[in-house]
């Protein structure tokens, strides 16, 4: 893979970690005093969990190893388990509706794992 377009990958995986470092971390400081069921301080500690993890995910960028792997694993995780459950404990839908949200929120954190994956291996080969 040419080196340039490696680059422009790891930048914007690395844009859309510390997009939702922020959002993770905003919002989960946010909803901290307004979580009431079980359900909704699950999801708000696992949106802060996505957040401080975004930025451990970028942080680990250029290392490989099993701290990476922890990193990424727990990052999506966090960030379906966040997805899936917002719609149910916050805006009261339906199941199926956290379910399609957690499985669209795993596939975007799928398609971001692979944007870093992807930009790093061409960096580190070239």
């Amino acid at each position: 893979m040419n080196v340039r377009v490696s680059r422009a990958l790891l930048v914007f995986a690395v844009l859309l970690l510390l997009a939702l470092a922020w959002l993770g971390v905003k919002g989960g400081i946010e909803q901290w005093p307004e979580a009431q069921s079980l359900g909704q301080k699950v999801q708000r500690v696992a949106q802060f969990a996505y957040g401080v993890l975004s930025v451990l995910a970028v942080a680990s960028t250029a290392r490989t190893g099993t701290f990476t792997r922890v990193v990424q694993t727990s990052w999506l995780v966090a960030i379906t388990v966040a997805g899936g459950m917002a719609p149910v404990v916050w805006g009261d839908a339906a199941w199926g509706a956290g379910l399609a949200a957690g499985l669209a929120a795993f596939v975007v954190g799928l398609l971001v794992l692979w944007l870093l994956s992807t930009g790093t291996r061409g960096l580190t080969s070239a």
